[in-house]
């Protein structure tokens, strides 16, 4: 029986081994689209690469903002950098309060800002993750944190991308620089992406609801613990998507509620006044135009009630 057990023991670790060396072929050789279960892509959309390269640098900043892709094409660094406010930019594709999470444990006391502005975006509330969890883990050096994140998701398609991006950390050479300017995206430092100004057609929408996940809503209060403990001041704003859709959105008041039990809270698709034609890119995303109505509202915010 002792031999049975020493053979099982000797046995795991082999599989284990193999089960490595396979990811490692896939990642390497197969090309992504054959490939379900692992994504390790570098300099993705949204430009996290570049993002995260700027941010181990930054350091003591007035405003630190973060969020999902509506961060970091919605707040422009250089409008606020008019006013005298220095900023940076932290947002990614996709982010969910799990990784806006991992990314203030990772980053926030290193940029130390006066300020963390929190987009709290409620359709983030309602996916689980992984499209961004996949994005950071590809981008970021390999960490600790990676892996609570992993843990947290329990995706496979996480769990190989995150043995893959340990693999590339270990044996794998520094990963390259990425352009500034792709697909009509443009990279500004302080972690802006402008895009080529576009403009959106506007479209009826049926009544429907927010949907959202628990897990989502325990990690929002998990930020904000984290926050209390480590003495960090903040607002949370929600980012104006068009007005059409806003007001496709019977609970609208449900995400209101939720937010301002916990700490400042700042609804722009109630604050401004903007057109679905003239002031988006999509439906979920301001033009331009957009930013800029956007931006210098809240920048008169700032300023007006001392926030940092």
């Amino acid at each position: 029986m002792k031999q049975f057990f020493k053979k099982i023991l000797l046995f795991v670790p082999f599989c284990f081994a193999l089960y490595l060396i396979g990811i490692v072929v896939w990642g390497e050789f197969i090309p992504s689209k054959y490939i379900n279960n692992l994504r390790y892509k570098i300099g993705s959309i949204g430009q996290m690469q570049l993002r995260l390269q700027e941010a181990k640098r930054i350091k003591n900043v007035d405003i630190l903002f973060i969020g999902s892709s509506a961060a970091y094409r919605g707040f422009d660094t250089r409008i606020f950098k008019k006013y005298g406010i220095n900023s940076f930019n932290l947002g990614s594709s996709a982010q969910t309060p799990i990784q806006t999470l991992y990314l203030l444990r990772r980053y926030l006391m290193e940029i130390n800002p006066k300020l963390l502005v929190i987009d709290a975006n409620p359709l983030m509330l309602s996916i689980d993750g992984t499209e961004s969890a996949l994005d950071i883990i590809s981008n970021d050096s390999f960490n600790k944190g990676m892996v609570d994140m992993a843990l947290s998701l329990n995706s496979l398609k996480v769990y190989h991308t995150l043995l893959y991006a340990w693999y590339a950390s270990v044996f794998g050479e520094d990963k390259p620089p990425i352009d500034t300017v792709r697909n009509g995206d443009k990279y500004i430092s302080g972690g802006f992406v402008e895009h080529e100004l576009a403009f959106f057609k506007h479209i009826n929408y049926e009544k429907q609801e927010w949907e959202y996940r628990k897990i989502q809503l325990r990690a929002f209060d998990k930020i904000i613990e984290y926050l209390k403990t480590i003495g960090v001041k903040y607002i949370i704003v929600q980012t104006p998507i068009t007005p059409k859709l806003y007001a496709s959105f019977a609970n609208n008041s449900f995400i209101d509620s939720f937010l301002e039990k916990r700490g400042s809270y700042y609804n722009f698709n109630q604050l401004i006044t903007l057109n679905d034609s003239l002031h988006f890119l999509d439906a979920n995303h301001l033009n331009q135009q957009g930013v800029e109505i956007y931006n210098n509202k809240l920048a008169e915010i700032l300023l007006k009630d001392n926030l940092f």
